[in-house]
């Protein structure tokens, strides 16, 4: 019940700062500490929130660039949300405004290699039976879990050359033996399975477009939009 009451609270309160139809927000930001929801617990939350709801008036997004120390404290978001150290309730607020998460792929590009190699290592020294087969979703490091499942969708041959070296020489896996059970993966292999077996006509049956538009109407993940890309094309989202 605690939880539903401080999303709702948190709804209510980004309600008044969804875009209109030209994608502004209405102007409505006030710099006090009463524009802070009460759900926010996050201290770099609360201190870039106000300035996060500002950009959205002039620039229609919440999305600060770098270059300031707001910037930084979007980026220190993103990689809090990898870390699972925001909570369900700061996440779906920022989901509702419009702030852009870290795709897998972008954790690579953004944190410091030598550093997870390390713990890639201790991993293996911890869970030497495994081997490499860091799961997705590890809950010890949620972090490692999400850069390995990047450095893997990326492939050897979409990382510093230098880096994928240093990963072959202690015997990096670059294809996970663990397969995700959601029921998107499931009709997701169903299908590129059938592409591959009968070709690309098999796209256009009913039951199939059918799922593609539920799809777009559930406003799926940025890491979900990447599998769809692979077999319906970049534009599958605009398409109809």
């Amino acid at each position: 019940v605690a939880t539903a009451t401080f999303l709702s609270n948190c709804q209510a309160f980004v309600a008044p700062h969804r875009q209109d139809h030209r994608g502004k927000a209405p102007a409505v930001f006030t710099s006090s500490k009463e524009s802070v929801p009460s759900c926010i617990e996050s201290p770099v939350l609360k201190q870039v929130y106000p300035f996060m709801i500002k950009h959205m008036e002039e620039y229609g997004n919440p999305n600060i660039p770098l270059g300031n120390s707001h910037g930084r404290q979007c980026e220190t978001l993103r990689r809090l949300q990898v870390q699972q150290k925001l909570t369900p309730e700061e996440v779906s607020l920022l989901q509702d405004l419009g702030f852009r998460f870290d795709s897998l792929e972008d954790v690579y590009e953004k944190v410091d290699f030598n550093e997870m190699f390390q713990r890639i290592l201790s991993y293996k020294d911890e869970y030497e039976a495994q081997g490499y087969q860091i799961p997705k979703k590890f809950a010890r490091d949620p972090e490692l879990g999400a850069y390995v499942t990047g450095l893997r969708r990326l492939g050897p041959a979409g990382v510093d050359p230098a880096h994928a070296l240093a990963l072959e020489e202690i015997g990096f896996v670059w294809k996970s033996n663990r397969k995700c059970g959601s029921k998107f993966m499931t009709q997701w292999r169903v299908i590129r399975d059938r592409v591959q077996a009968e070709g690309d006509d098999v796209l256009q049956e009913q039951d199939i477009q059918k799922w593609v538009q539920a799809q777009r109407d559930a406003n799926i993940s940025e890491t979900r939009g990447h599998y769809m890309a692979q077999l319906f094309g970049s534009e599958w989202r605009n398409q109809s």
